[in-house]
């Protein structure tokens, strides 16, 4: 069912002249469920998303986040910062570091806070686009 809203949205996209913008958080690969166990939250949903993107016949301009000329990774914390609080923040950085989970449905891997700091400057850098028109 997603993915036929996705490719409906591709098609009407493909009809227009300007094209898209997309900025992809590379590092979301990092983010994944501990071995053997499933969830909906795996990097292959962005992988099929891409390749839907890329097969269609949009107009797109991709930018990856990690390369990010606007927004640093010191912009992508202060941005954390407003809608967590730091302790949580500092809870995920060091569970990042060996992997485990706050509950049985949010899982944090090694690399998951790097994949958050990607994630976060890809938004950040969505919304600089979006406001400048």
């Amino acid at each position: 069912m997603a993915r036929a809203r996705l490719l409906h949205v591709l098609a009407l996209l493909a009809h227009g002249a300007t094209p898209l913008t997309i900025i992809e958080s590379t590092l979301h690969k990092l983010h994944r469920p501990p071995p053997g166990q499933r969830h909906v939250e795996v990097p292959d949903r962005l992988e099929t998303a891409k390749a839907a993107i890329e097969s269609a016949s949009v107009a797109a301009h991709w930018l990856e986040a990690k390369n990010s000329t606007t927004t640093t990774v010191f912009d992508a914390v202060d941005a954390l910062k407003r809608v967590h609080a730091v302790e949580h923040l500092r809870e995920v950085q060091a569970m990042s570091k060996t992997g485990g989970g706050f509950d049985t449905d949010t899982y944090c891997a090694p690399g998951s806070w790097e994949a958050v700091l990607d994630g976060t400057r890809a938004w950040c850098d969505a919304v600089k686009l979006a406001a400048a028109g």
